[in-house]
């Protein structure tokens, strides 16, 4: 009798154990990460005198947390600093960088935030901002690294 009655808390404490293994490996949340930076590339329309407007696809991974909204920065491409031009509601992929000067060259770059933090930035290629004959007038020069 004392042998059946070990079987079976052997077994119940087998199916406990499987229970929790299941658990962890298939219902535990994992902790949050931040994402990864958005989808490029970072396309670049409506050039003009003193304006550009940027577009791109959101990060293919969030980090386990929402995004929250995206950060759009740009330096002059012969510095090396980058101040922030504005942010992006979450459900936008889109923003207009304005008060630009006319044929000056610039950067662009939009970094993805949620609660843990900002992803790797995406960025542009060489951004000239000029009159054009069109709206869609716009020159691409290839960035060094």
């Amino acid at each position: 009798m004392t042998c059946i009655k070990n079987m079976r808390k052997a077994l119940f404490y087998r199916e406990i154990c499987f229970y929790i293994s299941y658990l962890y490996n298939n219902c535990l949340l994992l902790p949050a990460e931040v994402p990864e930076a958005p989808v490029g590339p970072l396309k670049v329309s409506n050039v003009g005198p003193d304006s550009v407007t940027l577009s791109w696809q959101p990060p293919n991974k969030d980090g386990g947390s929402e995004i929250t909204g995206y950060i759009v920065e740009q330096r002059d491409a012969n510095r090396m600093s980058w101040i922030k031009a504005g942010t992006v509601l979450p459900d936008k992929t889109t923003f207009t960088a304005a008060r630009l000067i006319e044929d000056n060259e610039y950067v662009f770059r939009v970094i993805a935030e949620n609660a843990e933090g900002q992803s790797k930035p995406l960025e542009s290629e060489v951004v000239k901002p000029t009159k054009g004959n069109s709206k869609w007038h716009h020159v691409f020069c290839k960035i060094q690294h």
